[in-house]
């Protein structure tokens, strides 16, 4: 997930110097999991995490004024418990609704 103000264009741009830059440390960047998204507007899953943009603005008053703002809508990271349960239960870290302990 990128998410760098812009056109897909430059977007992409970044993503291929982005993918040179891991490839001269020995990574590589999988086009599977990869996604180009517009955070505005869609969600994604990074790392187990949903990423998306909050529905609902903020408000502030600058100490200068007393006019009131309306702040841009912040990135809200939501962890999907349904997914993590299940998850857990595949792992077999569950037992039903109770954790199970595993000593590994």
């Amino acid at each position: 997930m990128i998410g760098i103000k812009g056109t897909l264009k430059e977007t992409e741009t970044i993503q291929a110097e982005v993918r040179t830059f891991l490839e001269s440390i020995g990574l590589k960047l999988s086009d599977t999991k990869t996604k180009i998204t517009n955070i505005n507007t869609d969600e994604a899953l990074f790392l187990g995490t949903l990423v998306k943009r909050a529905r609902e603005y903020s408000y502030s008053r600058p100490s200068h004024n007393n006019m009131l703002r309306r702040n841009s809508k912040k990135l809200r990271l939501e962890a999907p418990i349904s997914r993590i349960l299940k998850k857990l239960r595949e792992a077999d870290f569950m037992n039903g609704e109770k954790a199970r302990p595993k000593l590994v």
